[in-house]
């Protein structure tokens, strides 16, 4: 179910991240505050579902790496430079990211440069760099940002069946 949540592909990606981040809290005991845009509506199939498994990881290293016992996920959609994108802020007030996690993640994929964790980092920024997004970090101790933008096809998304 968590792999790969029908709620998604039924009712789209509001719907489902407000199920998911409820169940999360529940089990965990880690508030989580969802901020989503009323004019989400429907995105490709692709973009919801790499948002959705962003904001899974995102929330799971909060778990069981920061120490937050808050998480604030703040989703915009709005227009930059002509194109229409998703901009994604995942949030908490935990120990922070060691810096060689930090700089490992964000290197190119063809980089020679040994990985020393943070695999979970590294799928986030495969995922969105599959969909044309981008993925930022930004922490210290006390606060971590999480950041995911996704430039949207300009065309209306497609109906789904």
């Amino acid at each position: 179910y968590l792999l790969h949540p029908p709620v998604l592909e039924g009712v789209g990606l509001g719907v489902a991240l407000q199920s998911y981040v409820h169940g999360f809290s529940k089990r965990t005991a880690i508030s989580v505050d969802l901020e989503l845009p009323p004019n989400l509506g429907r995105l490709s199939s692709d973009v919801e579902l790499v948002l959705f498994r962003v904001i899974q990881e995102a929330l799971t290293n909060i778990w069981r790496h920061s120490g937050s016992k808050t998480a604030r996920i703040h989703m915009v959609r709005q227009v930059w430079e002509g194109r229409p994108l998703i901009r994604l802020n995942i949030e908490d007030e935990g120990k922070g990211i060691p810096k060689n996690i930090r700089s490992s993640t964000l290197l190119t994929s063809n980089s020679r440069q040994p990985v020393p964790s943070g695999l979970g980092l590294i799928g986030m920024r495969e995922r969105l760099h599959q969909i044309g997004g981008q993925l930022e970090i930004d922490s210290d101790a006390g606060k971590t940002v999480i950041r995911a933008i996704v430039t949207l096809n300009s065309e209306p998304e497609q109906e789904r069946a």
